[in-house]
């Protein structure tokens, strides 16, 4: 129901006031929030008070992002902290290190396939329940499933050598360049797409320094990952040593930024989690008692 152009009605059952969590129940659509002074509009226009399935289908398409954004990020910044304190210590490929890579492959793949489902079902939850899609968020689930399989295909690749016992790990073909570059431009679109969607959440969720940090990391993350694809090619084309270092830098940094951007899609979650559980009550509420009246405000 659009609250702007309908007469007012009364706030049937509890609903949290969009910027201070204030319950709203029994006040009128048109009026303001009492705590804070928000119009009860904004929260009726927002996404928070949608029905609870939609509500945990963004909770735990958070959750699913949030968790392969941490857990893949830690995991890709312990692992070239170990590759990189292999090579400065001198030491050749061995049984060790090549298990360690393939087991890296393993566990990055399967992250990224659960973080193509939670932007996949980020992307749902948008269309059905909020009206923050444009015709960019389409291509969001498509970018994400995308990265998922050029990752994995290009991790495969990679450990070729490894699994069949070949240790002289050459510069990249045609094949895995390809694979490469179509990872990293999907990664980018969809970052800046989907961390731009969660960045808009924040917002009608009345936070706005939530809403700045991942607009920052928005850009942020493609950005520095461009910058260590390049090293890394300059690396492998002329064989400047010297970059090396600089590029472990910007790949840390990378992998850090990644993390503060999980760990704010969680604190978003946390947010969330106020209105399903009012969401909840409403529809408990609603079994329990008759139909809505024409002077009720039915959410």
């Amino acid at each position: 129901m659009d609250s702007a152009t309908s007469e007012p009605r009364r706030i049937d059952g509890p609903l949290p006031c969009v910027k201070c969590l204030y319950d709203l129940a029994g006040l009128m659509s048109d009026q303001k929030c009492p705590e804070c002074g928000t119009a009860i509009a904004r929260t009726l226009e927002s996404p928070d008070h949608r029905i609870v399935r939609h509500q945990e289908r963004l909770r735990r398409s958070l959750m699913l992002i949030a968790v392969s954004m941490i857990g893949g990020n830690v995991w890709f910044v312990a692992a070239h902290v170990a590759s990189a304190l292999f090579v400065f210590s001198g030491r050749t490929l061995d049984a060790a290190y090549l298990a360690g890579f393939s087991v890296f492959a393993i566990i990055a793949s399967a992250l990224t396939v659960l973080s193509a489902r939670g932007w996949h079902g980020l992307y749902q939850s948008c269309s059905q329940s909020w009206t923050l899609v444009t015709w960019r968020s389409s291509l969001l689930p498509l970018c994400a499933w995308l990265f998922a399989g050029c990752f994995s295909a290009s991790a495969a690749l990679a450990s070729l050598p490894f699994v069949f016992g070949h240790n002289n790990y050459g510069p990249p073909g045609w094949g895995e360049i390809g694979l490469a570059v179509g990872a990293t431009a999907a990664w980018c679109l969809r970052t800046v797409i989907g961390i731009g969607i969660a960045a808009e959440l924040a917002m009608w969720l009345g936070r706005k320094r939530l809403a700045t940090v991942l607009r920052l990391l928005r850009w942020t993350g493609p950005a520095l990952l461009i910058l260590s694809m390049v090293i890394v090619f300059y690396i492998n084309t002329v064989d400047s040593p010297l970059l090396e270092a600089p590029g472990l830098v910007v790949l840390l940094v990378y992998g850090l930024a990644n993390i503060l951007a999980g760990i704010t899609l969680l604190v978003v979650r946390r947010r969330l989690w106020h209105f399903a559980a009012a969401a909840a009550q409403r529809e408990f509420a609603k079994s329990l008692s008759a139909p809505a009246t024409q002077d009720t405000l039915a959410i």
